[in-house]
């Protein structure tokens, strides 16, 4: 058990190195608990945080949000609720909307 303890924070410190000083925008309050869970457990703290993606958005963008999304989300032919995908489809939103 100690060596996977010594693992994660060895996970977590490289994640702190690459995001430190980040501000990460996310699409829902599901990031946050388990991300906080995992530092708490290790005694450690994010060097980076994590906002709802809102914060980031403009007023146009949030009325567009949902439309587009769809949109982007017709046009892909890949299955939802992976991470990855997820990360690309919010992208391509907020690229699509951001010029609105």
């Amino acid at each position: 058990m100690k060596k996977v303890h010594q693992c994660n924070k060895c996970v977590l410190n490289s994640i702190n190195s690459y995001l430190e000083e980040l501000h990460i925008p996310t699409a829902g309050v599901v990031d946050s608990p388990w991300l906080s869970r995992l530092y708490e457990s290790a005694g450690m703290r994010m060097a980076f945080e994590l906002s709802q993606l809102d914060i980031i958005l403009n007023e146009r963008q949030m009325d567009n949000w949902h439309e587009t999304k769809s949109r982007i989300l017709s046009q892909t032919k890949a299955k939802r609720h992976r991470a990855s995908h997820d990360a690309a489809i919010i992208l391509q939103t907020y690229l699509a909307t951001r010029n609105l």
